[in-house]
């Protein structure tokens, strides 16, 4: 529960990387979700017989009737659906790239605090701990240890929170 204090306390101290990274998770997956609609869209332009435009599709289909006319021929309509789509994997690709380097950024900060906190603190202990205790063992606190908690306070945060938003 003290490690949970301790990222808690990372993320307040760069709120402003951890907006900009969530932030950036929240636009990718809403283009995330989109991309698909866009091409169904065009699939529905294709087939003659089918008129299904509800939900999200809808509002896609909106999108695209703002940029080619009210009653357009189907070949405009497949070209708009596809440009919106390829407009959203630019975004998507944008957002990713943000939201890897902020939050992957802020978990090598918290590493780096972990690691600074943890030498101050070994430097300030007695002379006797050390002979009582295995030097590989410290090691492993100082890497394997750290490294666990920087992937806690970064890709697992960011995967975890990005299947939880694609989740219907």
């Amino acid at each position: 529960m003290n490690s949970l204090r301790f990222v808690i306390a990372a993320y307040r101290r760069n709120l402003g990387w951890t907006m900009i990274g969530v932030v950036s998770m929240l636009v990718g997956t809403v283009c995330q979700v989109a991309i698909p609609v866009f091409f169904k869209l065009v699939i529905d332009a294709l087939s003659p017989d089918v008129d299904s435009h509800v939900g999200i599709a809808a509002l896609a289909e909106s999108a695209v009737s703002f940029f080619v006319g009210s009653k357009p021929e189907p070949s405009a309509y497949v070209n708009a659906s596809l440009a919106l789509a390829v407009g959203f994997a630019a975004v998507l690709a944008v957002c990713t790239f943000y939201k890897r380097y902020y939050l992957i950024s802020l978990s090598r900060k918290c590493e780096y605090e972990v690691k600074k906190s943890m030498y101050e603190h070994l430097q300030h202990l007695p002379g006797r701990y050390y002979d009582t205790k295995r030097s590989g063992g410290l090691m492993s606190l100082m890497t394997s240890d750290v490294e666990a908690i920087r992937m806690m306070t970064g890709p697992a945060i960011m995967y975890l929170s990005s299947t939880i938003l694609l989740t219907p």
